[in-house]
């Protein structure tokens, strides 16, 4: 478990500053940097994998009955606290580990993002929008601490070859847990506990 100012500390770690006692803006330029930076930065580490701390699953709500999605069936609320979809299926689905077709848009008439897709009663497996440093896995803090450090590394150092070392190597961690993902053996009964979880 981490405290966003351990995050922040191992962030500034990264780039050869002197950690911090707080992250109160106005105590230091450090600080202030940090907190202009930390959620933009949270949401891309979130979106950047598909984080097990983070995945949620939820029962998709029908815009409206007389919704007609362009070139669809159907189309369902944005999940609320969602940085990104990862898959649409349904009980009926042949594949729920690969999920059905879908698309992200913005309608206008809605006001608001929605998901459509040909998928009836569906269900979103998505990656929340978890702002809750304690439930972070030690693999998403030194992620997360390095996607901070590079763009401290120019707001702070003013050096960007540092800033673009930094993204190498957070990108090289990306990609690992991304293979480890792959290597998650898939358990047809833990689909199905999910499914009832959300009713």
């Amino acid at each position: 478990m981490s405290s966003k100012l351990e995050i922040a500390n191992l962030a500034l770690h990264h780039i050869g500053q002197k950690e911090l006692t707080e992250l109160t803006a106005g105590t230091s330029v450090q600080a202030d940097a940090i907190n202009v930076i930390w959620t933009p930065d949270l949401e891309e580490t979130l979106r950047a994998n598909n984080w097990k701390f983070a995945r949620s699953i939820v029962v998709l709500v029908v815009v409206d009955d007389d919704y007609e999605p362009l070139n669809w069936t159907y189309g369902y609320a944005y999940p609320s606290s969602c940085v990104i979809v990862r898959k649409v299926y349904s009980e009926a689905s042949t594949d729920k580990k690969i999920g059905e077709k879908f698309e992200e848009i913005y309608d206008p008439s809605e006001t608001d993002k929605v998901i459509v897709t040909d998928c009836a009663d569906a269900y979103a497996e998505f990656t929340y929008n978890l702002t809750d440093t304690t439930l972070f896995d030690s693999s998403f803090v030194t992620a997360f601490s390095l996607r901070l450090a590079s763009d401290l590394a120019v707001n702070l150092n003013g050096d960007k070859e540092m800033a673009r070392g930094e993204i190498i190597i957070f990108n090289g961690l990306i990609a690992e847990a991304k293979r480890m993902s792959k290597l998650e053996v898939f358990n047809p009964r833990s689909q199905t506990s999910s499914y009832e979880s959300v009713r």
